[in-house]
């Protein structure tokens, strides 16, 4: 253990000797500095550092949760999720299934008014689940909606959806799908996002995004619900580097910091000596970090002694302990308690150096150079690799590292393009749907796996609408994915925030997500 803590201890004294700033924390285009405007009422600008960039303003195509938040904050779905398994009336006030359950049948809101002022109506839905019938290659329509059939208007306030068979996570799908504007994609289609267009019926106005600085929203005053934000305008601000985003808002350019999988644990102590003004934020998140081996036929890990060598090289809980300072833990799935499919029945890894250096001898590993990469935005991603660099070389391995910008490792994973990835993965309001149809199913990171029994099980898994069978098959499925090790789970994060006291409304979900929707002042 003591060599470890001085091999982490380097590292952290390497990193941060090539660390450099990734952006600005920008300014508070109406405040003073400290978040107030002349006098003691606070500004009504609210700036909120995030430790990532958006990728898209596309709401059906959105990946990683800087992205979210135009769908979040510009646009409705019929249903609204708190992220506890609990679904509120959003858009449809009531809904009803058919016998069969292939159909449900949705009675909107009346008053409804788009930005642009016209009325939201039952074309509107049409035009946004056919957009997901016509493209299945978009992130929403390829993850939530493989069962989607049809969908037709029985008049201007009532519409109804159709599948292929019954769906057990429908409300799940329904409140992550944003309702686009039948007219603005009849005019302009997807250069309605391309070109920053769009309108919604949301609480928030779009109006910029300036890639790699920041998105601005204004309120939008004629919003058909009862929240009216004490904020005229909101900017989300892209602020790679932690010190710089702390920095910011310590000297009041900013309000919060909302980092993905929060703020790392050794940059806390640059929030010393603001207690009476910044409320720190904790939250046993659901968030776990993996790494995503590719099995291709011409890459090592096809080979699962290859992945058994892999994993047990590597010493989680040092990580835990050391690089992540505590607020990690070590998890043996993705799937964690609060999960559906959750199961003590998953294959339990020991840190074993000598059983990992048996495992690859019985590979045809010839020294062939193997890369770690991980992306900008997930938590302790150089410390981490480098970290796990050394274990796996004194396993045998021969390994670099890589840190892309995160549309860059998209890229990868979207082509297969890696030999090991590390991301982080949640679980939106604790149902693993997403993530074995995307990632498992779908093969979406292109791992160039098949486990087909387990497939099958998933498929099963998608339409069994009775609980208790379902979540007896997703047991099955968890258990047999730890056993198949083509996502290597490392640490189950624990996530703090920082925000102004005062600030009210920021979601901080323990799924590992989060939502400015809300936001506003006391």
């Amino acid at each position: 253990m003591k060599k470890f803590a001085a091999l982490f201890l380097a590292i952290t004294l390497i990193v941060g000797c090539f660390a450099g700033c990734g952006g600005n924390a920008g300014t508070n285009p109406a405040g003073t500095g400290d978040g107030t405007q002349s006098g003691d009422a606070p500004s009504k600008t609210l700036s909120v550092a995030l430790s990532e960039n958006l990728t898209t303003l596309d709401p059906h195509d959105a990946n990683n949760a800087p992205s979210y938040q135009p769908r979040n904050m510009c646009f409705d779905s019929l249903v609204e999720s708190d992220h506890e398994g609990n679904y509120t009336p959003c858009l449809a006030e009531t809904w009803e299934y058919s016998d069969d359950g292939t159909e449900v049948t949705f009675y909107l809101r009346k008053g409804v008014k788009w930005h642009d002022a016209t009325d939201f109506t039952s074309a509107d839905v049409v035009c946004t689940f056919q957009r997901l019938i016509d493209d299945p290659n978009l992130n929403v329509a390829s993850i939530y909606w493989p069962q989607l059939k049809g969908v037709e208007a029985i008049d201007d306030y009532t519409v109804k959806i159709i599948l292929t068979e019954p769906y057990a996570p429908i409300m799940n799908s329904l409140s992550v799908t944003a309702i686009i504007q039948a007219a603005s994609w009849k005019a302009e289609g997807v250069e309605a996002f391309n070109k920053q267009q769009f309108v919604g019926t949301g609480p928030w106005v779009f109006d910029e995004w300036v890639d790699g600085q920041y998105v601005h929203f204004t309120k939008n005053n004629d919003y058909w619900g009862d929240f009216d934000s004490y904020y005229d305008d909101v900017y989300l601000r892209i602020v790679l580097e932690p010190s710089t985003a702390i920095a910011g808002h310590m000297n009041g350019d900013v309000q919060a910091y909302v980092a993905s999988s929060g703020i790392a644990s050794d940059d806390l102590q640059l929030y010393n000596g603001s207690d009476d003004k910044i409320e720190m934020v904790k939250i046993n998140t659901g968030t776990v970090q993996y790494f995503g081996l590719q099995c291709g036929e011409d890459s090592i890990f096809s080979d699962k002694n290859a992945r058994l060598a892999f994993t047990y090289a590597i010493d989680r809980q040092s990580i835990a302990d050391y690089i992540f300072g505590g607020e990690a833990s070590v998890p043996d799935s993705f799937a964690v308690e609060s999960v559906i499919g959750y199961t003590k029945d998953t294959v339990h890894y020991d840190y074993d150096p000598e059983k990992a250096k048996e495992y690859l001898a019985k590979t045809n590993y010839n020294g062939e150079k193997i890369v770690l990469t991980s992306n900008t935005g997930t938590k302790k991603s150089k410390e981490t690799l480098l970290a796990v660099a050394e274990m796996l070389g004194e396993a045998g391995f021969n390994i670099g590292v890589d840190v892309v910008e995160s549309a860059a490792l998209n890229d990868m994973r979207a082509t297969g393009n890696y030999d090991v990835f590390l991301i982080a993965t949640m679980q939106e309001n604790g149902e693993p749907y997403k993530y074995f149809n995307m990632r498992v199913l779908n093969d979406a990171h292109h791992s160039d796996f098949a486990d087909e029994e387990l497939n099958e099980w998933i498929r099963q898994s998608n339409s069994e609408m009775d609980a208790d069978a379902r979540r007896k098959l997703l047991e099955k499925c968890v258990v047999r994915w730890s056993e198949d090790l083509v996502h290597v789970p490392l640490v189950r994060l624990a996530s703090t925030y920082a925000i102004d006291y005062g600030v009210k409304g920021i979601e901080l979900y323990q799924d590992g997500l989060f939502n400015f929707k809300y936001v506003t002042h006391e």
